[in-house]
């Protein structure tokens, strides 16, 4: 048994320019304000981003010294882990801030990548000063054998830290890859 359905009645379309002209004066400002609003905005940022940028291009960085320790108290699944902090000062000779974003760093040791260092906080660097920052990393212990029987034989290491830190331009993320240092532990073999 088929139950006759009534007819389907397609809805006319409006055009979208129609559509505009309908809306009331008021309205019609109120977007245009809050669309030039929004470009000026994302003008200013981009603006301020790329001050940054070049503010940061005439700062230079300086490795003050590398702790590396044993550590039980890390909050990992191994019972103890090898600790290994970078002591950076960063100097930055201009009139303002300058801001640094997130950072993905890897540290490799004779090549060999050893372990990740991941930062979202932003760091800023003191205008005319100088700023201290740390880099931790830790890695396994099946990582720090090979650290430790070099270390033991007195072989060279080479420590390098490279990777990517983050521009933020608005809601958009600029990666630049940067080669952070290049540190040789036992130099003499």
């Amino acid at each position: 048994l088929l139950i006759p359905m009534p007819p389907f009645k397609v809805p006319t379309k409006i055009p979208i320019n129609t559509l505009f002209l309908s809306f009331p004066t008021a309205m019609r400002t109120c977007f245009f304000l809050a669309l030039f609003f929004f470009f000026a905005t994302g003008c200013k940022v981009i603006k301020n981003q790329a001050e940054n940028l070049h503010a940061l291009s005439r700062c230079s960085f300086d490795l003050v010294n590398v702790e590396k320790r044993v550590s039980f108290t890390e909050k990992t699944n191994n019972l103890w882990n090898y600790v290994i902090t970078l002591n950076f000062e960063g100097n930055n000779p201009n009139e303002r801030d300058v801001f640094i974003g997130e950072y993905d760093l890897d540290l490799y040791v004779n090549d060999r990548l050893l372990s990740k260092i991941t930062n979202t906080n932003p760091l800023v660097l003191k205008a005319n000063g100088t700023t201290s920052f740390s880099l931790k990393t830790i890695v396994s212990p099946s990582g720090a054998f090979s650290l430790f029987w070099k270390k033991l034989r007195n072989k060279r290491i080479e420590y390098r830290v490279s990777g990517t830190f983050y521009l933020k331009l608005g809601v958009v993320r600029l990666p630049f890859t940067i080669n952070l240092l290049r540190l040789v532990d036992n130099p003499d073999e």
